[in-house]
């Protein structure tokens, strides 16, 4: 018995340490929500809705992100270039 409680203890420990604010969101509430949280410049929210490693095509070229040193989004690039036409 004490083998099974610590199973399921173990296990709801990671189920909460890996959840995301997105869980259990429809899609339609996931965009909402993304959108929202973009518009907000809230790179924490943002870096929460994405799963690392992360993989992005930027500039033709494949960039990988494997945690969140790297801002998931530029927002500087972004708004120097507001037609979303990002020069490197």
């Amino acid at each position: 018995m004490k083998k099974l409680l610590a199973l399921l203890t173990l296990g709801l420990a990671f189920s909460c340490a890996f959840a995301h604010p997105q869980d259990g969101m429809s899609p339609d509430e996931l965009m909402r929500y993304y959108v929202k949280v973009f518009n907000e410049e809230n790179i924490s929210a943002l870096e929460q809705v994405y799963h690392f490693p992360h993989i992005k095509i930027r500039n033709g070229k494949l960039t990988r992100f494997d945690n969140t040193d790297i801002p998931v989004i530029d927002y500087f690039e972004l708004k120097k270039n507001p037609a979303g036409n990002i020069q490197k």
